[in-house]
């Protein structure tokens, strides 16, 4: 048995922060700070507990910020995606206080 490392996967930062979500919870509007400069246009996905995706933005500009308005998604957990070049980076928030 031999264990070879891997190639290709060097550059992966896991721990590194790539963006940050607020307010969460939230309810109406979820903002986005982006923490990284991207050479090129990546896409933003919200995606619920199902893996089902609910909002999609491809072709984003990074412009250091972003909001996304939530209407029309019902309470609970989900997850904004990252794609870039690099792979994908998520991060969990939850959507309160909507009547439904």
């Amino acid at each position: 048995f031999t264990l070879q490392q891997a190639t290709g996967t060097n550059d992966l930062q896991p721990n590194k922060e790539w963006f940050t979500l607020y307010p969460n919870p939230a309810s109406d509007k979820l903002f986005i700070d982006f923490l990284q400069k991207f050479d090129s246009a990546f896409s933003l996905k919200i995606i619920d507990p199902s893996g089902r995706v609910v909002y999609e933005e491809p072709g984003f500009k990074n412009t250091g910020s972003a909001m996304i308005t939530l209407e029309n998604m019902k309470s609970g957990l989900y997850f904004l995606q990252l794609t870039i070049s690099d792979g994908n980076f998520s991060k969990p928030f939850i959507i309160s206080n909507k009547n439904n």
